[in-house]
């Protein structure tokens, strides 16, 4: 959804034309908007149960201006870090640690106000989405 202020009043309007570029159930899958320095992504996040119940992580960019998602193999040099409730981009240059067009997935940590403190990622859990 996107808030468009050039009609009076403001009007909210779907950003993205409903699509069949993927499979969506609300069990097994999630979807998470990232804002890659300046640029809209998408991150979908689904359940493989063929697939010994792994993960799969696919990537988008969202064209505003066509209303589309378009599948990308990477986030332009960037990191990101995926958790339930919150997502994040960094430049992947200003942390030696980590590396470009990476996705780290993990767990928020929120404290009792319920604010996120915090991300926990498991050792190894990181997936390359260029690959």
């Amino acid at each position: 959804m996107v808030l468009d202020m050039d009609q009076q009043p403001p009007l909210l309007r779907e950003a993205v034309e409903r699509t069949n570029l993927f499979y969506f159930s609300q069990m097994a899958h999630s979807l998470h908007l990232v804002d890659n320095a300046g640029e809209l992504m998408l991150v979908h996040r689904s359940l493989h149960p063929e697939h010994n119940r792994k993960m799969k992580y696919d990537v988008y960019r969202v064209d505003l201006d066509l209303r589309t998602l378009v599948p990308v193999k990477g986030f332009n040099g960037r990191a990101v870090f995926l958790g339930w409730d919150r997502t994040v981009s960094v430049a992947a240059e200003a942390f030696p640690s980590i590396t470009a067009d990476t996705l780290y997935p993990g767990s928020d940590i929120i404290d009792e106000s319920n604010k996120t403190i915090g991300r926990s990622r498991n050792q190894g859990s990181c997936f390359d989405v260029k690959g």
